[in-house]
């Protein structure tokens, strides 16, 4: 049972950690800011279910709260970017200007959550600082239907956004122009401004992008897990930056397949250590910073810092 447990777990979990740390790939592509509040889009995609559910009446359709957090995640990411990173840009400033920035944003949107919290809280009545599990009666539904009933809607919950997600994703950056010139900002923006690409638009339709997607993420966990809080994004953190950290910064599908990774050493390590030892699953940031240390280590993102791949080819080709 605790085998299957974890299975299950590995199995949404890497949904969780793709679709938070593809964006962050994505974010760093084009516009070269590495964003530690990035976790919080998470959290307000989660909480915008949250509170939804509440105002509604619980079981909210699925489709519903996709669209809100979505939205909402778009915003807040654009609204970032237009009032603080973009005109950091123009002064261009250093790297370590973005870092300290981004994290004074991320405290500020996490204690802005924590307010309206426990505002929420005394007008309802209900703990909205440990919020339980939600389900989507439209899932519930389609289990019906299909006689899933067995299946936890997590799993379910997972795979239809996931695989929606995936699958536009793929239409976006494959098959139309859009998606092309989103791609050619990465790889030069200046020979796409050059052919007269609106190159502002389609950075703030990226943030949009980064943002939204993000936010889906914390649509599947309050589907999944039994406690939501506003710390929700710093059991998420790490993970994002490690999976990024693996696609150098730059690999889309080496992120998605190390986020894989990730939720499977995690989560089926823990239960091994669990059953045979004793292994309490706190341990689980420390397993995780360990695969962070090994990867700045072994490989840091595009070779930054002489990684051991880089110092042995230096050391080949001096030969």
């Amino acid at each position: 049972m605790e085998i299957y447990r974890a299975i299950l777990c590995s199995y949404v979990f890497s949904w969780i950690y793709i679709l938070s740390s593809l964006p962050l790939t994505l974010s760093y592509r084009t516009t070269k800011v590495f964003n530690f509040a990035h976790p919080i889009f998470i959290t307000y995609g989660a909480y915008v279910v949250i509170i939804v559910n509440e105002v509604l009446g619980r079981e909210i359709p699925l489709a519903v709260a996709v669209f809100l957090a979505f939205v909402v995640g778009g915003l807040v990411s654009l609204i970032s970017h237009l009032l603080v990173f973009k005109p950091l840009s123009y002064q261009r400033v250093s790297s370590n200007v973005y870092m300290v920035t981004s994290m004074g944003l991320w405290f500020i949107y996490q204690y802005v959550l924590y307010i309206v919290c426990q505002l929420l809280t005394r007008r309802y009545d209900v703990n909205f600082l440990s919020y339980s599990t939600i389900e989507y009666k439209d899932v519930r539904f389609l289990q019906d239907v299909l006689g899933l009933n067995s299946m936890p809607q997590y799993t379910i919950t997972a795979t239809l956004i996931g695989v929606s997600v995936g699958v536009a994703l793929y239409i976006l950056f494959n098959k139309t122009v859009l998606g092309l010139s989103l791609r050619g900002i990465a790889d030069n923006a200046s020979l796409v401004a050059i052919c007269g690409v609106p190159i502002n638009r389609l950075v703030n339709l990226t943030w949009f992008l980064v943002g939204g997607i993000t936010a889906l993420s914390g649509v599947i966990w309050v589907n999944f897990s039994g406690s939501t809080t506003p710390d929700l994004g710093l059991n998420i953190v790490v993970d994002n930056f490690a999976a990024a950290f693996i696609g150098g910064l730059y690999s889309l599908p080496i992120t998605a397949v190390a986020s894989i990774v990730l939720a499977l050493i995690e989560n089926m390590l823990l239960a091994v250590l669990n059953y045979y030892f004793g292994v309490q699953p706190t341990v689980r940031i420390a397993i995780v910073f360990g695969i962070v240390l090994a990867i700045l280590v072994a490989r840091p993102p595009m070779g930054a810092g002489g990684g051991l791949p880089y110092r042995f080819i230096k050391r080949v080709s001096r030969k």
